[in-house]
C-alpha cells in the first residue's frame, strides 16, 4: 500500500488558486514535499507525481500516476488551493471511494482552524468522477484536497503562514485512517 501525492497544476500553469502572495502551483509543491517527507518519516511508502516546477497534461500526469504501478487499495492525494469568493476548505472523493478517510482529513483539518466548506463527490453527466485526476486513476481513495481559498485574506494568510500545519493535519488524518501510529 502506497501514497501518492499530485501537487495540482504546475510549469506554465500556475492554477487559479494563486494571488500576489504566492502561486498555486508553489504552494502545492510545497505541501506535497512536506507530506512526501513525512510519510516516509513515518515508514509509509509515499511517491511524487512531480517534484519540481514541470508542465504536466492532464494525459502526462495520469501517466506518471501510473508509472507507479498503483491499486485500488492505494491512496491518491492531489493537493490545491481553491479560488472563487469563498472561504474554507475542501474534500473531494472518488465515486469509487468512501467518506471515512476524506472525512478524518476534514476533520485534522479542521483542528488548524481552517473551515471545512465541504466534503463531497462531484459527478459528471454520466455518473462518473468530475475531475481526471479521479476519474482516469486506479486508487478508490483518489481525494483532492482544497486547502481554503487565496481570494479572501483569512485561508490565504493560513496558506501562506501556516501550510506545514495543514498539510501535517493530512499526514495525521491519513495515519489515523490506516491505524500507523502517529508522531
Amino acid at each position: 500500500m502506497k501514497i501518492i501525492i499530485d501537487p495540482g497544476h504546475g510549469g506554465f500553469d500556475p492554477g487559479g488558486g494563486s494571488n500576489q502572495y504566492f502561486k498555486e502551483k508553489d504552494i502545492n509543491l510545497l505541501i506535497s514535499n512536506y507530506q512526501n517527507a513525512r510519510f516516509k518519516e513515518l515508514g509509509i511508502d509515499s511517491q511524487l507525481v512531480r517534484n519540481n516546477d514541470e508542465t504536466l497534461t492532464p494525459k502526462n500526469r495520469i501517466d506518471r500516476i501510473n508509472t507507479f504501478n498503483p491499486s485500488s487499495s492505494d491512496i491518491l492525494i492531489s493537493n490545491h488551493v481553491n479560488v472563487g469568493g469563498d472561504i474554507g476548505g475542501e474534500v473531494i472523493y472518488s465515486v469509487r471511494g468512501t467518506k471515512d478517510l476524506p472525512n478524518l482529513i476534514g476533520q485534522n483539518l479542521s483542528t488548524t482552524g481552517l473551515k471545512i466548506r465541504n466534503i463531497y463527490q462531484r459527478k459528471n453527466r454520466l455518473g462518473k468522477d468530475f475531475y481526471f485526476v479521479q476519474r482516469d486513476t486506479i486508487p478508490n481513495n483518489a481525494i483532492i484536497i482544497e486547502y481554503g481559498f487565496a481570494d479572501n485574506d483569512q485561508d490565504s494568510n493560513r496558506i501562506r503562514f501556516n501550510w506545514p500545519e495543514l498539510a501535517e493535519a493530512v499526514v495525521k488524518g491519513i495515519t489515523e485512517y490506516l491505524g500507523i501510529p502517529y508522531s
